[in-house]
């Protein structure tokens, strides 16, 4: 069940690339950034930001992702770490993510973070045709019945 969640998870990512992230190392707020992902690489994900961005420093991190539907959401653990690998960078650099940047890919304040991921929670809203009826009259639903959790 979880693969095929953590599966279902990244390709929402895939089609809404948003997310809510932040350092754990502060009380800053978490904030909405543009995720690039790999296809079939659960273990990362990479953020183009700038040198002064609040998680340009990196470090211990956590990131949130909800679907555009709101059934599927994800919990993120991990570790910002600064990307020093050009191929990967060029790799995943585009021309919405150059619009960002005065001079393209050579802004001398663009930098570019990867997102070691450690675990991820997820939790799929998904409740059966007896939860619904349930809850519309105020009886007692049971958590496997409004869908499925995992950590992965």
């Amino acid at each position: 069940m979880s693969n095929t969640l953590h599966s279902a998870l990244f390709e929402q990512i895939q089609d809404t690339p948003n997310m809510m992230v932040g350092l754990n190392k502060n009380a800053d707020h978490n904030e909405p950034m543009h995720v690039c992902l790999e296809d079939d690489n659960y273990d990362a994900f990479w953020i183009f930001t700038t040198k002064d961005n609040r998680i340009a420093g990196g470090g211990k991190a956590m990131a949130q992702f909800v679907s555009g539907d709101h059934k599927l959401f994800g919990s993120f653990s991990g570790y910002l770490v600064v990307e020093t690998d050009k191929t990967t960078i060029q790799d995943h650099f585009s021309t919405s993510i150059s619009a960002w940047y005065k001079d393209g890919m050579l802004d001398d304040n663009m930098q570019v973070l990867r997102f070691d991921v450690e675990s991820v929670e997820i939790w799929e809203k998904d409740p059966s045709m007896a939860a619904k009826l349930k809850m519309a009259i105020g009886a007692k639903v049971s958590e496997d019945e409004l869908g499925r959790h995992a950590l992965v």
